[in-house]
């Protein structure tokens, strides 16, 4: 059989699992969705190696994106808590100023019936300027299927892949390297499962963070900056970069950057910042309470809690929590310090670590999570990334039993595996020099 014919195959194979996991098994309905998932993975695996069509797998990417757009999620049900929040900003009402419980029934449109489907209804909202502004967007119409809402939100995360894969293309090419690297991060079926289907809002805040290292990359800097305060007020995940892209930036060029950064985060935070004494301190307390009581698939943080049980004989997260967020930070600001007026090889690498160091200690990672990882390994030779975003699917096993349980073989070996195969590709292949 002819290679095209192969890949048309495989094309077809991808789309059909792509559009059965958007449409069919529910949250719990685990073998329905690792099957599926991990079919859908062998099959990104070949077209990776074995497709070198550019146009075939561009319109792969964004059919399989297009066609999830006509749903509601199955996997989670974070949209839910968008909608209530757009709908509070309709009706005149601070996201952050409200728990959920003190709005129910108050005003049209928060209702019992899309409060009984909110995972943290007990928490302030924590959604940054941007995803509010999506938000209120995508309830502009009213649906009591919800249909409505879910279409307009997919849609715009739809015209945002659109842009990104239009900047990540420029990236590539500025930085020399073959554009096949894109569809890492295009294809891979975490990346349009999570975002594309289950609506997270990683999407988003990788488009600016693309934007901005294309922009620095051609000596924009006021414009990278800008991009870069806009990326973190869309999740604030990225500015964790923002010390990196500092050192890396010449000191002739670094008051530019700063100030398209810092202007731009001003203007996004500053609905935030108007009531800052009341709403502030409420976003600030859900905070406090995710870093201390929220855990899901940790990795360091698991070894810790188990640490912590033989010697306290309770769990304690609010000790390991606040401790491992400080020694984030300090590793963060250590090797971002080390990229200083580096090359471009350097500054992407340092990305790709601060990506896996936040992981590494974070207490909850979901698989959305791992979106930054792909994303930031296409610029470096490690590809243990993928392995990983393969590997978390089977933590939706969780799901399955009659009482939610996490299911700890399952994190050891997704955690092994991946370690593993990281210390592989770390001590065994040769160094690059430069991307190519």
């Amino acid at each position: 059989m002819d290679k095209p014919i192969i890949n048309g195959v495989a094309g077809l194979i991808f789309i059909a699992c792509i559009t059965y996991l958007g449409y069919i098994p529910g949250q719990d309905d685990f073998y329905q969705i690792i099957v599926p998932y991990t079919i859908l993975f062998g099959s990104y695996l070949y077209l990776l190696r074995e497709c070198k069509s550019f146009r075939f797998l561009l319109t792969l990417a964004i059919v399989a994106r297009f066609i999830l757009i006509f749903t509601v999620p199955t996997l989670s049900g974070d949209i839910y808590r968008f909608m209530w929040d757009g709908r509070a900003i309709h009706a005149g009402l601070s996201p952050y100023g409200s728990l959920p419980s003190d709005l129910v029934g108050t005003v049209s449109g928060l209702g019992t019936e899309l409060f009984d489907l909110l995972n943290s209804p007990e928490y302030y909202s924590l959604y940054p300027p941007i995803s509010q502004i999506f938000n209120y967007c995508s309830t502009l119409v009213s649906s009591e299927s919800y249909i409505a809402e879910a279409i307009i939100y997919k849609s715009m995360l739809f015209a945002c892949d659109l842009l990104l894969m239009r900047f990540l293309y420029r990236i590539v090419q500025a930085i020399q390297v073959d554009w096949s690297r894109m569809f890492l991060y295009l294809l891979n079926p975490l990346i349009i499962i999570e975002i594309n289907g289950n609506v997270h809002f990683e999407g988003v805040m990788i488009l600016f963070l693309a934007a901005s290292l294309y922009y620095l990359f051609n000596n924009r800097h006021l414009r990278s900056g800008a991009a870069l305060g806009a990326s973190v007020a869309s999740k604030m995940l990225t500015m964790m970069y923002s010390v990196a892209m500092f050192f890396y930036t010449p000191a002739k060029q670094r008051i530019p950057l700063v100030i398209g950064a810092v202007i731009t985060g001003m203007i996004l935070f500053l609905p935030l910042a108007i009531s800052l004494n009341q709403d502030g301190a409420n976003v600030l307390a859900s905070l406090d309470l995710y870093v201390k009581k929220f855990e899901f698939n940790g990795s360091l943080y698991y070894l810790l809690r188990g640490i912590g049980y033989e010697i306290y004989g309770y769990n304690t997260i609010h000790i390991w929590g606040p401790q491992l967020s400080i020694a984030t930070l300090l590793a963060i600001l250590y090797i971002s310090y080390k990229t200083r007026e580096k090359d471009y090889y350097h500054l992407l690498n340092t990305i790709f670590w601060c990506t896996i160091i936040f992981l590494v200690t974070s207490r909850t990672v979901h698989p959305w999570y791992l979106s930054l990882a792909i994303f930031s390994s296409v610029f470096t030779r490690f590809r243990f990334p993928i392995l990983w975003s393969y590997l978390i699917f089977f933590t939706y096993i969780n799901y399955s039993y009659l009482e939610y349980h996490e299911n700890l073989f399952i994190v050891f070996i997704e955690y092994g595996l991946v370690l593993a195969y990281g210390l592989y590709e770390w001590k065994l292949k040769k160094p690059q020099v430069a991307l190519t």
